[in-house]
């Protein structure tokens, strides 16, 4: 199983980079192109990291797909921020669709805009470089006794 990838920003043809949201074909496959400045971005397939954050309400385990949660730096005041924020822990967050970002999907790619800095990856930090995930379903099976 194998994710033809897209282009690196640098290496991309016939892309607006003035153009925040665009459609962008790969060996026939159209992958959706969000350049932004990211005040929040989560990738997860669990509706819950924590006993009180329901961060992707969506997300379930065995569905196959990345549910993508994300807040853009454009047209967001802090006080919409603030208050789409206090609703983190029962998932409610979501619903202020003039802000968040809910979308579902099979692979991604994040890739920085600047060439140094650091930033949080699963609770540990780590350099900017363009980070890749895909989903592969039922690539394994866990097994367990049962008590």
């Amino acid at each position: 199983m194998t994710v033809d990838w897209p282009p690196l920003l640098a290496e991309e043809q016939g892309v607006n980079p003035d153009q925040v949201e665009q459609d962008v074909q790969v060996n026939g496959k159209i992958w959706r192109r969000v350049r932004t400045n990211f005040l929040m971005f989560v990738a997860s397939n669990m509706s819950m990291i924590a006993s009180d954050t329901k961060i992707a309400p969506y997300a379930h385990c065995s569905d196959g797909k990345i549910d993508l949660v994300y807040v853009s730096s454009n047209n967001v005041s802090k006080i919409d921020m603030l208050q789409t924020m206090l609703d983190l822990d029962s998932g409610e967050y979501v619903k202020h669709d003039d802000i968040v970002q809910y979308k579902k999907t099979t692979a991604f790619m994040l890739q920085p805009l600047i060439e140094k800095g650091r930033f949080s990856l699963d609770g540990e930090f780590t350099n900017y470089n363009p980070i890749r995930v895909a989903i592969y379903p039922s690539c394994i099976k866990l097994m367990g006794s049962i008590k």
